[in-house]
């Protein structure tokens, strides 16, 4: 495809399908893809199949694992977990079929090759095109494209001990034709690119994409949507620490959340961009992963408030005020303790970086407490700050929050004071 960040849903890819055991069976018709994650099969029934058209509708409601097909351009498609939604026909006479349409669904979509198993494929790489990423990765720099040197088209290429490798890698191109006249047009970009240590299944793939897509939120400091899953299938016979091209001749596109959203950064301006992070990076993500294995309840309840734009001021202040008491718990202490002593350990280490952007800390730690017990006991009186005040505080507990997670990330202290100084300038 074409530049990513200009691609426009939804997408319609015209084709021919069939079923895997029926090969001769051949269906006409075209795949739209749809935000955020729909995939809708239309088509039309031979002349040949007419007469079974009875048999179609009987399909409706069971399970159709896999559908193949072709598109107009020549690329395989496999589509998985589908089932057919709606059979239409016309009828010549009482008893024959004059035309027949059907609606299949999908939940996985491959293109680039006929697989018979989801479950059983196996990915070598794969690389990813997250928004806002190229600005995040990129260093504004006058000798950029100094005359006759010579771009390696790589940024940098870590080690992740736990993982493999994470580059970041320079791919663009551009092409488009209509009729007889070809326009070129040139872009570039940057964009991940994973080597795992082991080939990963459908899902594990998935996970990664989805736990690196939350390391890029909160070091970009707003939502982030990811597009173009590009990947390369395990060769027969492969071996585990070789990597014989960079071709990623496939396209996973599957129902996941986030995928396809079209969110576009608000500015180019990045809580902490990539030319800050330095050599933390390798380490940052490494802990990274090993969190969303293991501290997964108490980081969804930090994301839901900042993909949620729609949700109220009480449930932000509220999902975050489960955050840090989640934090607390795998940071200081596991067993109980009341919510207001957990939140002055958590406050009490970072004082300094929290009279940045709270004029009166203790006077939040005793804010948050008196809010959260009169959201959590209905009908319970505290002498708590007003309603008004609660967009106030969800806002700086975002910002407490995030200063511990770079912390214990690894993070240096004057990236926490950027952060700290940033706050009055976020949403």
């Amino acid at each position: 495809m074409d530049d990513p960040s200009q691609r426009r849903l939804p997408e319609t890819i015209r084709g021919r399908f069939w079923f895997p055991r029926n090969p001769q069976l051949v269906l006409s018709g075209e795949l739209i893809v749809s935000a955020p994650h729909y995939y809708d099969l239309n088509v039309d029934t031979p002349h040949y199949a007419l007469d079974h058209g009875r048999h179609f509708e009987a399909m409706v409601g069971t399970s159709i694992p896999i559908l193949y097909g072709v598109t107009h351009e020549g690329k395989e498609v496999t589509l998985g977990d589908c089932g057919i939604t709606k059979a239409s026909r016309v009828h010549k006479g009482p008893r024959q079929i004059a035309w027949q349409n059907l609606t299949f669904f999908a939940n996985r979509c491959l293109v680039g090759a006929h697989v018979h198993n989801f479950e059983e494929i196996r990915f070598d790489q794969f690389s990813v095109y997250f928004t806002g990423f190229n600005q995040w990765a990129s260093t504004y720099d006058f000798e950029l494209f100094k005359e006759g040197e010579k771009r390696s088209g790589i940024k940098r290429d870590d080690k992740i001990a736990t993982f493999g490798e994470i580059a970041i890698i320079e791919v663009g191109g551009g092409k488009n034709t209509f009729g007889n006249v070809s326009h070129s047009t040139e872009y570039r970009y940057w964009r991940p690119r994973f080597r795992p240590l082991e080939p990963l299944t459908t899902e594990a793939l998935l996970d990664t994409v989805s736990n690196f897509q939350r390391l890029l939120v909160l070091l970009q400091g707003w939502t982030v949507g990811f597009d173009d899953i590009k990947a390369k299938l395990r060769s027969a016979g492969a071996s585990n620490d070789q990597h014989p091209s960079n071709d990623e001749n496939i396209e996973l596109m599957v129902m996941m959340g986030g995928y396809k959203d079209p969110v576009k950064p608000p500015n180019d301006e990045m809580l902490i961009p990539l030319s800050l992070v330095g050599d933390a990076w390798p380490t940052a993500i490494e802990t990274w992963f090993d969190w969303c294995s293991h501290r997964s309840p108490m980081l969804n309840l930090y994301f839901a408030v900042q993909s949620g734009e729609q949700l109220f001021e009480e449930h932000k202040f509220l999902f975050l005020a489960q955050a840090l008491e989640g934090y607390h718990r795998y940071t200081y202490s596991p067993g109980w303790m009341r919510f207001k002593r957990r939140v002055k350990e958590v406050t009490e280490s970072l004082l300094p970086l929290l009279s940045i952007f709270i004029a009166d800390v203790p006077q939040f730690c005793q804010d948050v407490v008196s809010v959260r017990d009169e959201f959590t006991h209905p009908g319970l009186r505290s002498a708590g700050p007003a309603h008004s005040t609660v967009a106030t505080l969800w806002k700086q507990l975002r910002t407490v929050i995030e200063i511990c997670f770079l912390r214990d990330l690894g993070f240096s202290a004057t990236i926490l004071e950027r952060v700290a100084k940033l706050h009055t300038h976020r949403y």
